[in-house]
């Protein structure tokens, strides 16, 4: 027999745990004796001089012992900049990316930012960073191999932006990456075979001065390169594609990476672009929108 605890009998009002409201600057500042303004200048990176050493160290150790987490739709709305750093996973409930993520977040913290991560607890679809570039205000992905449809949606509405997918069906071209590179704001590598019939029109549609590549040479993986102002640094460069590329006022520098092509990567696949902003490279969109070919 099964005796149910005493506290089974209660009330169920007098059961129900309300949970706590979340710290705020007013309280922080009544514990530290401050003003407000002042835990606000203590908590944010690029004010912190303006406190003494005393007061900030008072102030951060109460945020933390109450685990104060600041209002960032307000802070968005006052100062113009969501704070947010977009982190594309493609499987967190992959035990190698824990402490990866883990370690993004502290790092963040430090300077005021947050992670928003796409496909959190590792529910969702499928995403990979090679399939995404931010260019000329919107995300250009590509989807298919890799990839799944469903991720665009994800992408438009956690970060806030317009995503312009493409279908990729070439079997050798699994991710964007391979036939699609961004040289400057009007110009980029295209190669229309890596795509169906509407997203290669619509994809060459996007650049004003496209380098069409054909299924031959972007097989050279010289699209899976990376740009450094003019120079663009390339695992590969047929000579058709250098000449235009010198034309266009480009320096093409060729890394040897052999052994990385083996696992079917080269250039940009050993990058990790950190300096993409929300205003800046990519417009906002309120609530996302996705455009499909």
């Amino acid at each position: 027999m099964i005796i149910a605890p005493d506290v089974c009998k209660r009330p169920l009002k007098e059961r129900i745990v309300k949970p706590k409201a979340p710290a705020t600057l007013k309280q922080i500042a009544a514990m530290a004796g401050v003003h407000p303004s002042t835990v606000s200048r203590a908590l944010d990176p690029e004010k912190r001089h303006l406190v003494t050493d005393d007061v900030a160290r008072r102030v951060a150790e109460l945020a933390r012992s109450l685990s104060y987490q600041p209002n960032r739709v307000a802070t968005t709305l006052k100062t113009g900049r969501s704070r947010l750093v977009g982190v594309l996973l493609p499987d967190i409930a992959n035990p190698v990316f824990a402490p990866i993520l883990s370690g993004i977040a502290e790092a963040l913290s430090a300077d005021g930012y947050a992670p928003i991560v796409v496909g959190r607890e590792g529910i969702g679809a499928h995403v990979e960073a090679g399939d995404a570039f931010a260019w000329r205000g919107d995300l250009v992905v590509g989807y298919g191999p890799r990839t799944e449809e469903l991720a665009l949606k994800h992408l438009a509405t956690e970060l806030g932006v317009r995503v312009q997918g493409m279908r990729i069906t070439h079997p050798g071209m699994y991710h964007l990456d391979l036939g699609f590179c961004p040289l400057d704001s009007a110009h980029a590598m295209v190669c229309p075979s890596a795509f169906d019939d509407a997203s290669a029109r619509a994809l060459l549609a996007l650049v004003p001065e496209p380098l069409v590549l054909s299924e031959k040479e972007a097989l050279t993986f010289c699209a899976n390169s990376i740009v450094v102002g003019r120079t663009v640094v390339m695992p590969a460069c047929p000579l058709r594609v250098r000449s235009v590329l010198e034309e266009w006022g480009f320096e093409v520098v060729l890394v040897e990476v052999g052994e990385f092509l083996k696992a079917g990567g080269a250039i940009r696949c050993l990058t990790n672009p950190l300096d993409v902003r929300l205003g800046r490279d990519l417009a906002p969109v309120p609530g996302g929108r996705v455009v499909l070919a």
